[in-house]
């Protein structure tokens, strides 16, 4: 039966795509953009399950937790930090002896506070969950309910248009 909902799984599409927005916009908030993979990495999937359908957003990105969650302390790699730091557009040294004990601080921040910095509150009034506050906006926005509406409303467009006065229920979890 969902593959005979186009209207629906359209409906679903349009409100993953507000999500992402939301998501974008709050990593952008927060500073979480180097070379734009994880930001430009978002995309909606409307898939059945069980007798549903259902809309994930999605991310293709391996790092997407550890820039939500923050992580423990580890060792990075210093060419890694180094790549990391040239594909910010804030930063830019004078000379390489700059670079390296940026690279150096960074990496024993790391070392030993995990991430995000300790300091990142002077980079953006916060710096982690950026999935929960997104998720948190898009639904205090109403976004959720004037998706269920939508739906609502291309069903009663296609069902009522088909089926005359019959009633439908429609569920969304």
């Amino acid at each position: 039966m969902a593959q005979d909902l186009p209207i629906i799984r359209e409906a679903l599409h349009r409100v993953g795509r507000k999500y992402v927005q939301f998501l974008q916009d709050e990593l952008h908030y927060q500073k979480h953009i180097a070379s734009g993979n994880l930001v430009n990495s978002f995309f909606t999937r409307v898939h059945k399950k069980g007798g549903s359908l259902v809309m994930d957003v999605q991310s293709n990105t391996s790092y997407m937790w550890v820039v939500n969650n923050g992580a423990s302390p580890f060792e990075p790699s210093f060419n890694d930090i180094e790549h990391w730091i040239r594909s910010k557009q804030d930063f830019m040294f004078d000379n390489n002896t700059h670079e390296s004990a940026a690279v150096a601080t960074i990496v024993s921040n790391i070392a030993t506070q995990g991430l995000p910095t300790v300091n990142g509150s002077a980079i953006a009034s916060r710096r982690k969950f950026f999935i929960e506050v997104a998720f948190e906006q898009a639904n205090q926005s109403g976004l959720q309910a004037a998706m269920e509406q939508d739906v609502l409303r291309q069903i009663d467009k296609e069902v009522g248009n088909a089926m005359g006065s019959k009633v439908i229920q429609l569920t969304i979890r």
